[in-house]
């Protein structure tokens, strides 16, 4: 299935091929990854609803290229984003990404740290966040931790949140009619912090299911 068919089965909006959508949302690191030569959105679907939208896309972007390489595209890589963003939202710009404990011993070896939650050296050997220490720290509340731990401990979660905007991936392409878990996690995430509900109404499973 690919998102057209999945927009025409869901009745949400589709984002064409070649959307501008890193204008929309300039504040998030993953626009920036790669050589810079070549990136674009290679399509997905979005909603509005009653205090924002949420819009997922497959987003392919130039990973390297030899030094003296023409410029025809070099190696390529892609992932699927998803995206919410709520009136309901006031957040700092925050990175949080899974890390295996290995990797957390190795880059602490190096000297390389994130924020550490003393209380929660669990959450901390598991997770690398970034962003203003003090916000930081009273975001990530202890039922946050939890959710995080409860849900993203062996996945390849990325999370950044700016404002009133947040974008989560898997640093992969999803299949769309795969994608019902990554929209409906990003709504979970959002409404641990959202000072209002973020009542988005996930389409059915039926319906993010492969056709016959």
């Amino acid at each position: 299935m690919n998102w057209n068919e999945l927009a025409q089965r869901t009745k949400l909006d589709r984002l064409e091929s070649g959307a501008i959508i890193q204008s929309q949302y300039p504040d998030f690191s993953v626009w920036s990854w790669g050589t810079g030569r070549y990136s674009e959105v290679l399509g997905g679907v979005r909603s509005g609803f009653d205090r924002g939208e949420v819009l997922l896309a497959d987003y392919e972007y130039e990973h390297s290229r030899q030094m003296h390489a023409p410029t025809a595209t070099g190696m390529l890589r892609g992932l699927t984003i998803c995206i919410v963003k709520s009136s309901s939202l006031s957040l700092p710009y925050i990175f949080l990404r899974n890390e295996a404990p290995i990797q957390k011993m190795y880059k602490r070896a190096l000297g390389k740290h994130d924020i550490y939650f003393a209380s929660d050296p669990e959450f901390s050997d598991h997770f690398e966040v970034q962003g203003p220490e003090a916000e930081v720290h009273a975001i990530f509340r202890p039922e946050v931790r939890k959710y995080f731990l409860d849900n993203f401990k062996t996945s390849p979660l990325r999370l950044e949140t700016h404002g009133d905007t947040i974008m989560i991936h898997y640093g992969v392409m999803i299949n769309p009619e795969d994608s019902r878990m990554l929209l409906l996690s990003a709504v979970e995430i959002a409404n641990l912090w959202a000072a209002q509900p973020v009542n988005f109404e996930i389409p059915s499973v039926y319906f993010f299911q492969p056709s016959n």
